[in-house]
């Protein structure tokens, strides 16, 4: 009775949030994720990248790195994994939920993790905002996933004792003779099979899990994994690099998707300066402008930058990110031939105007 009030306080609690959530509601923050376009992609693409975020949930290697042989290897171990521990812990739960004493919290562990899972593809399917292209969204329902593995893993921590417990079965050397080649062998390939490192049950199994769940860590807190899909890290060195001038960033900014990008170029700025290697401080110019890309002439942020630049001193540096506006060539600025400079890393897009001082 007592998991039954606690479903319903928790009922309330939540229902005590949604003016809460009403009030506060940005359709910003989730415009990012939201479709209109019913093709064939955005049918299956969701599937896929649920799969991908479940496969992450328990195993993780580094396949963002920058070696593509070490992402090619690191996924097909992932997959490999995936599909291997898929039958330990199906036997685990299956067990789970045959023991009285485990069913019912095995079921409702269950049932949490089923029904946000299903309430995520409700949302994607028919509100037409699709939740699975965030891996971290998934993670509302993690701690669920979690404490499954583990009451499944349970099965394999004590197979090892039910097979200690059990004597050898021994055949005879003169019942040999009356086995066929094929049982033979069979025998053969069953010892073998008891000391695979890799076999799905016994305490070697769960070892293997707890193994890939400790290096999965290690992948993450080594930014290996689970990047932003825009390296500020990558970018800020390069110009650096390039600009001994003041800088300027500018970009087009139509959500809050833009807001963060270049709230990622500032915190690695200051990051850089923290740490002495480098004194830059440049301005940033988020030009608004309502549609995603303007393909006119007097597109609203192309007249915010021309009447920004005619404000700042010079000599400076004007660095366009992920400006999807149409520019003129400012008064005494000129774009440079970047093309000897990697300066298009992931998620950014740029482009280098140096503006000069008027007497020049």
């Amino acid at each position: 009775s007592r998991i039954y009030i606690v479903i319903v306080a928790t009922c309330v609690a939540g229902l005590l949030w949604l003016p809460v959530w009403q009030n506060n509601h940005d359709p910003q923050m989730m415009q990012w994720i939201q479709t209109s376009d019913r093709t064939f992609i955005t049918w299956i693409a969701p599937i896929f990248q649920a799969l991908a975020a479940w496969i992450t949930m328990i195993s993780l290697l580094p396949v963002e790195a920058s070696s593509l042989l070490i992402v090619i290897l690191s996924g097909l171990i992932m997959i490999c994994f995936f599909f291997w521990a898929i039958p330990i812990f199906y036997r685990g739960l299956k067990s789970q939920l045959k023991n009285s004493q485990t069913c019912l919290p095995t079921s409702l562990l269950g049932g949490f993790v089923l029904g946000a899972i299903s309430l995520f593809f409700a949302i994607t399917y028919i509100l037409g905002t699709d939740l699975t292209r965030g891996a971290r969204y998934n993670f509302l329902y993690f701690p669920g996933v979690i404490v499954l593995v583990a009451a499944a893993l349970k099965l394999s921590w004590n197979t090892d004792k039910n097979h200690n417990s059990k004597p050898p079965i021994v055949v005879p050397p003169n019942l040999l003779e009356s086995i066929s080649v094929s049982e033979q062998n069979a025998i053969q390939n069953s010892k073998l099979f008891n000391h695979f490192p890799f076999q799905t049950s016994g305490k070697r199994a769960v070892a293997v899990i707890w193994i890939m769940g400790f290096v999965s860590g290690i992948t993450v807190v080594s930014n290996l994994g689970y990047q932003k899909y825009y390296r500020p890290d990558l970018l800020v060195p390069i110009i650096q690099n390039v600009s001994s001038v003041p800088v300027l960033m500018a970009t087009t900014h139509n959500t809050l998707v833009q807001t963060g990008e270049m709230m990622g170029l500032g915190w690695e700025f200051k990051r850089s300066a923290k740490s002495k290697l480098s004194q830059k401080n440049p301005q940033f110019l988020l030009a608004h402008q309502d549609e995603e890309e303007c393909e006119k002439i007097d597109c609203p942020a192309s007249k915010i930058l021309q009447q920004t630049l005619s404000q700042l001193p010079r000599p400076l540096d004007v660095w366009l990110v992920n400006f999807k506006a149409p520019v003129v060539d400012p008064l005494n600025c000129f774009a440079e031939d970047i093309s000897e400079y990697p300066t298009s890393v992931d998620g950014y897009h740029t482009k280098l105007y140096h503006c000069l001082e008027d007497d020049t």
